[in-house]
């Protein structure tokens, strides 16, 4: 069946917006195009997906087997670029060198909150 312009209440694979396309699955992306809804991310050769995108640059976003993974680990992945430098895997990828600051690692971003009781800040 062709979609057009308007939701067909007969097929539920037809859409306006990515949010009719809630299949209520966290590792599938819901995708709303030329007003049908697909539910399969589409990998290329290298994994990376733009179906995937959770739009947090600290972590590596790619396609496998019609599935969307989000990973912090930049390591893993050799398809990765790598992150910017905020971004993180570990408390000690944090450290800025301010002893004045208290760093860590926060869902893969870092974190720098003054330390007040530090000697000399």
């Amino acid at each position: 069946m062709q979609c057009t312009q308007t939701i067909d209440t007969e097929d539920p694979l037809c859409c306006e917006s990515a949010a009719d396309c809630d299949d209520g699955e966290p590792l599938t992306p819901d995708v709303c195009k030329d007003h049908q809804c697909t539910n399969e991310c589409q990998d290329n050769l290298r994994w990376i997906s733009e179906d995937c995108d959770d739009g947090n640059e600290c972590t590596c976003d790619h396609c496998e087997f019609g599935k969307c993974y989000h990973s912090t680990d930049w390591n893993l992945d050799p398809f990765c670029i790598p992150p910017p430098a905020e971004c993180c895997i570990t408390n000690p990828d944090c450290d800025d060198g301010d002893g004045c600051t208290l760093d860590f690692c926060l869902a893969g971003t870092c974190i720098h909150k003054p330390a007040y009781q530090a000697p000399g800040c």
